[in-house]
């Protein structure tokens, strides 16, 4: 009787055990799903790589539109290849950032950033800039102040200096979540985009700024269009014929980025 007693205690403490592993299990993997964590996925060893096209605009001696100054297309690879502990305790993942013109050129390391993830938001350090990227539960109508460690920065974009974030919108906010969408020819089941900041009704600044991410992926699509210009403003303060031109044209100073999901594991 006292065997029979023992197997059925171990037997219980054993299913006892199963049960609390699979629930524990199961409530971070709804957590995971609810809160948008998945799409910000980060470890070790991660990458993903994109093809980045980039528009430079320079101030030509007179105003002659467009004033597109360069063109560029490459390939960039952002690879999570290290972890640190930073002086609160949290885990910090470092971020190689690696540039070809195609697949006939090697890799080469041209930044290296960090990023880490708590229960509320995603912090990212770019060019010693720190951002915050999402927050947590990913939902509509939530917003945030992106840009809140940092103020504006001005940033030598083809010889001209522009102001980079002077004119960005307050808040970041969330959009089509969890939205079907092909990017570049790949389909990703759930997408959501944070825009950074939306365009204004500023004649001579344009700051518009848009992030998409896919879960399990995470940074698929990528668009900025920062770009000043001073033309359409005539030498008495009136507006020019070029005021009703599309930015792409009128952009004085400044560029347009666009980066695309081509593979990632």
């Amino acid at each position: 009787m006292k065997n029979n007693k023992f197997t059925f205690l171990f037997v219980f403490a054993f299913f006892s055990a199963f049960l609390f592993t699979c629930n524990e299990n199961t409530d971070t993997q709804d957590l995971t799903v609810v809160k948008g964590f998945n799409y910000y996925p980060i470890e070790v060893g991660k990458y993903i790589t994109y093809e980045l096209d980039s528009i430079i605009y320079g101030r030509p001696t007179l105003c002659e539109y467009p004033f597109i100054r360069d063109t560029f297309s490459h390939q960039l690879r952002e690879e999570v290849v290290d972890v640190f502990e930073d002086n609160t305790g949290a885990q910090n993942f470092i971020i190689e950032r690696y540039l070809r013109k195609d697949e006939s050129e090697p890799w080469r390391v041209v930044d290296v950033w960090n990023t880490k993830m708590s229960d509320t938001q995603v912090e990212r350090v770019e060019e010693n800039l720190r951002f915050i990227k999402l927050v947590f539960p990913v939902s509509d109508n939530v917003s945030w102040n992106g840009n809140a460690f940092f103020q504006d920065t001005s940033v030598v974009i083809g010889a001209e200096v522009i102001d980079f974030y002077q004119h960005w919108s307050s808040e970041y906010e969330y959009e089509n979540i969890d939205n079907t969408e092909e990017i570049n020819g790949i389909t990703f089941d759930s997408v959501m985009t944070v825009v950074q900041s939306a365009p204004s009704e500023n004649l001579v600044a344009h700051r518009s700024s848009i992030e998409k991410y896919a879960r399990g992926v995470g940074l698929v699509y990528k668009e900025m269009l920062i770009l000043d210009s001073s033309c359409c403003i005539d030498d008495n303060g009136g507006l020019t014929e070029c005021i009703d031109l599309p930015w792409e044209l009128k952009g004085e100073k400044g560029l347009i980025l666009r980066q695309r999901v081509i593979d990632f594991n």
